[in-house]
C-alpha cells in the first residue's frame, strides 16, 4: 500500500489549497513552502534534519502536524 501525505492550506480569505505528495520529505518541504511562500525546492534545501523529525514526532503523536497557530492552518 502506497502512503500519501496531504497538506491542507486555509488562507485569512477562507481559501483553501490542498496538496497531495507520496514523498515523505517532499511533504515536510510543501508544507514549509506554502508557510513562508517559497517552491517546495527552494523550501527543501532550507529543511533541518530536526525539522523533518519533529513533523515525524507530531505525525505519530497526533496524527497531524501545525506549523502556524489555530486560526493559520498549514
Amino acid at each position: 500500500m502506497k502512503q500519501l501525505f496531504v497538506i491542507v492550506s486555509r488562507g485569512i480569505n477562507d481559501s483553501v489549497k490542498t496538496v497531495v505528495v507520496d514523498d515523505f520529505v517532499e511533504a515536510c518541504a510543501t508544507q514549509l513552502g506554502i508557510l513562508t511562500g517559497v517552491s517546495a525546492d527552494i523550501a527543501k534545501v532550507t529543511l533541518k534534519s530536526e525539522d523533518i523529525e519533529t513533523v515525524k514526532d507530531n505525525l505519530e503523536k497526533y496524527g497531524r502536524d501545525r506549523l502556524a497557530n489555530d486560526e493559520e492552518e498549514v
